[in-house]
């Protein structure tokens, strides 16, 4: 069986072959541009692709690319999240009218300020 190979020297009209960068996360695989729905982003050197990705919050190692959001991720991962007091849950639970069924009894709520992980709980004190 052989195998044949054909290089196309000539294109047809409105056909242009460029080679540029893109830039794609190590650890979630999007590629710089499209979490911000601008599309993935060209680049046309490796100079421009770092300053632009770095400006942006994304970590550039001689051995990894992370974006902004897995860095975040990462800094809570290895030194905890940075969380903000408890809130009091807004569906209701507090007054007795709660518009989330799991919520039978007043639930309070918190982000971490770094990375955006949330969790509820049942409040630890009735608000009713």
């Amino acid at each position: 069986m052989s195998t044949e190979t054909e290089a196309v020297t000539t294109l047809p009209p409105g056909f242009t072959r460029e080679s540029c960068l893109i830039v794609t996360c190590g650890d979630c695989h999007n590629p710089f541009g499209e979490m911000d729905d601008v599309g993935v982003v060209h680049f046309a050197t490796l100079d421009e692709a770092t300053r632009a990705v770095t400006d942006a919050g994304w970590q550039v190692t001689p051995d990894h690319v992370q974006c902004s959001p897995c860095t975040r991720t990462q800094t809570c991962r290895d030194h905890g999240h940075a969380w903000p007091g408890w809130r009091p849950c807004g569906c209701g639970c507090a007054i007795g009218t709660p518009s989330i069924p799991a919520h039978a009894e007043p639930h309070e709520w918190r982000y971490c300020k770094s990375c955006g992980e949330g969790e509820d709980r049942a409040a630890r004190t009735c608000r009713r």
